[in-house]
């Protein structure tokens, strides 16, 4: 009874092989789906611009063949096929201009699928259009764009041109630029005193090649050699108010000033030209304050540091950049007496 059994299983294992083999085998038909990325080689990188026109990438493949075939080639198909100029099956010439690729021609022509065993009845989309543009690289003239910097002379560039690797339909655009604005500013320098400088300017394309296809920055900076113009002027101001800052919860009971040869300064501002002559309108006035937070007002008397602020509609604001004033005097006499009598009316 028992050998009949083991027979038995033996004989129900190879029909069972024997069915798998032949299901393996059977011919059937399949739809795969594939992803195409057109691309431009390593070799090519620098030498050429390709892309589909009006195809999103993605393909559909019909095939014949052994399951086990088709299976082979859905799983090839898992990495998305290249499509290059001068690639490997030469579907893409290598050439400048507007291509027509026949899928079914080129997928037949993949020595990786053909290996799975399938066969290919059809391809769709049937055709693809690739555009292939050469790359040129073209020279731009750097244009100094001056922001609160004056020169004596010219602004030497080193390089003396900008490259730029382009399309060659970018490159042969009546409009396209011929050169390119370098902005230079105090800012690309730690201080730009008078004199020769040498700064390094990083350089950015022009707008209108900014994210287009196939443009590609060849001098990511350069550097500008020029003279810097002194353009600081300095101005006598001859009464210049000194104010006292006091404490508010003092007001009531000190009477506190500047002593009477200290409440006003002439002294000499030095700065640009533009912030100095604002200086001379109404609406801005150059005071000096002396702050009397810290002092024992019993003492009757101090001298104090002054410094110097802007008054604008009555509100104190720092010196505006660059501006540097000049005083025989840095420091006052500030006299403080104890008030007798009502306190007068703030």
């Amino acid at each position: 009874m028992g050998e009949r059994l083991k027979s038995i299983g033996i004989v129900t294992i190879l029909t069972l092989i024997v069915w798998l083999f032949a299901e393996s085998e059977s011919l059937t038909e399949d739809e795969l789906p594939a992803r195409v990325d057109v691309m431009v080689g390593e070799v090519n990188r620098d030498k050429l611009l390709a892309r589909a026109v009006d195809f999103d990438g993605r393909i559909s493949i019909e095939v014949r063949g052994p399951r086990a075939a088709i299976n082979r080639a859905s799983q090839l198909m898992q990495t998305p096929i290249r499509l290059q100029p001068g690639g490997a099956r030469g579907a893409i010439p290598a050439t400048d201009g507007s291509h027509v690729i026949r899928m079914l021609d080129f997928i037949k022509a993949w020595p990786e699928l053909a290996a799975t065993g399938v066969w290919i009845d059809y391809v769709r989309p049937a055709e693809i259009r690739v555009e292939v543009q050469e790359l040129q690289v073209v020279d731009l003239q750097p244009m100094p764009q001056l922001t609160d910097v004056a020169i004596d002379g010219e602004v030497r560039f080193v390089p003396a041109e900008v490259s730029v690797r382009v399309p060659k339909s970018v490159a042969d655009a009546p409009d396209r630029p011929q050169t390119i604005s370098i902005p230079i500013s105090p800012d690309d320098a730690e201080q730009l005193g008078p004199g020769p400088q040498t700064v390094s300017v990083p350089v950015q394309l022009p707008e209108s090649m900014r994210g287009k296809p196939g443009v590609t920055l060849l001098t990511p900076q350069v550097v500008a050699s020029f003279t810097v113009v002194d353009t600081n002027i300095t101005e006598r101001f001859t009464s210049v108010p000194v104010q006292v800052l006091v404490p508010p919860v003092e007001f009531d009971d000190w009477s506190i000033a500047v002593a009477p040869e200290d409440a006003i300064l002439q002294v000499d501002v030095r700065g640009p030209r533009q912030a100095i002559e604002a200086l001379k309108t109404p609406l801005e006035n150059l005071v000096g304050v002396v702050s009397m937070l810290d002092v024992d007002l019993t003492s009757g008397t101090a001298v104090k540091a002054v410094r110097f602020v802007i008054l604008r509609d009555g509100v104190a604001a720092p010196l505006p950049p660059g501006v540097e004033v000049l005083s025989e005097k840095t420091e006052v006499r500030v006299i403080t007496s104890r008030r007798v009598g009502p306190s007068p009316p703030p």
